[in-house]
Formats: C-alpha cells, sequence, structure tokens
C-alpha cells in the first residue's frame, strides 16, 4: 500500500471585508478555480472565533489538500493564478500566512463543524487530540488540529500559539474513475 503524499496548505488571511463577503466572493469567484485546479482534493474555508492572538479584524482560514506539494507548486506558477491570488489580496489587509503539512487523510475533521489549530515547535505531545504534523516550510515548527464543539470554552495551556476555525464551506472534488 502506497503512503499517502497528500500535503494540506493551512492558510490564514487577514481580512479587510466582514467574512460574509469574503465567503461570497469565495464561493463564486476562487473556489471554483480552486477545484478545477489539478492536484486539488478537498477545500474547507472558515473564520477564527478564538484564537492565542488578539485581533481587531475577522480572518479566513482555509485548508486546502493537495495531491502533492509540487501541485500546489504548479499552481502558484501558473499565469492563470494571478486573478485568484489578485482577488484575494484585493480582500485581505495584507499577505496570509501559509504552510504546509503532511498530515494525511483529514477525514476526522469532515463532520466537525469547528476545529482547533494548535502551532508549537519542537513538536506537540499529548497537546493535540487529533491529527499532527511538521511544516515542510517552517523547521521545527508542528501543527495539530482537533475537530471540537462550536460552545467549548477551554484554551489550550503552554501551546505557542492556536485558534479554533468554525467551519462554513467544505468541498471535495468529485474523483473521476478511468474505467
Amino acid at each position: 500500500m502506497a503512503i499517502s503524499q497528500n500535503v494540506t496548505e493551512v492558510v490564514e488571511i487577514p481580512l479587510s471585508v466582514p467574512f460574509a463577503e469574503f465567503l461570497h466572493i469565495f464561493q463564486l469567484q476562487l473556489l471554483p478555480v480552486l477545484l478545477a485546479e489539478p492536484g486539488v482534493i478537498s477545500v474547507r474555508t472558515g473564520t477564527k472565533i478564538r484564537a492565542s492572538e488578539d485581533s481587531t479584524h475577522a480572518w479566513a482560514v482555509s485548508l486546502t489538500e493537495w495531491d502533492s506539494l509540487e501541485s500546489h507548486a504548479k499552481f502558484v506558477q501558473k499565469s492563470s493564478s494571478v486573478a485568484f491570488f489578485e482577488t484575494t489580496g484585493s480582500l485581505s489587509l495584507g499577505p496570509p500566512a501559509i504552510d504546509h503539512y503532511k498530515f494525511g487523510s483529514l477525514a476526522m475533521l469532515r463532520e466537525s463543524e469547528c476545529t482547533r489549530v494548535i502551532f508549537e515547535k519542537g513538536g506537540l505531545g499529548q497537546k493535540s487530540t487529533g491529527i499532527s504534523a511538521a511544516s515542510l516550510d517552517h523547521k521545527g515548527i508542528f501543527c495539530g488540529l482537533s475537530p471540537m464543539k462550536v460552545d467549548f470554552d477551554g484554551f489550550p495551556r503552554g501551546v505557542e500559539r492556536y485558534f479554533d476555525v468554525l467551519w462554513y464551506s467544505y468541498e471535495r472534488k468529485a474523483l473521476r474513475s478511468s474505467l
């Protein structure tokens, strides 16, 4: 059995518009571009509802599953992706924070309306009850994803940084059979 090479791109976008406006534009203009891209497996989009850092603006968060880091790199380098990045830039206060992880399957998040995202240097140990992986972009940084209830009030202790995401959109590309 082959080991999954899927890569999850974690994107945090500081928004210059209300999240509802971002979501509307994302679903009409940006999501179709991603889902048409070779290598995209799924896209989950939501907003931060709790975080370790204070913020005066809304944040969009996206988890995009790619079949490989190379597929994502090809998308970024395409001239056809320019409009995608220009539209995203017009909705944000600044550049997004982007990182890549090999979590393997995100199946445990499929039924979750909220996910806790934890970042830690050197490893998560027992701080994440879900899935975790080392960053492919930043040596020594680990990320954990745990499904949770929206009304959960607890805050993780002893972690570098965390945020909770309330998901509004989840799309999985239909797999085509070669039969």
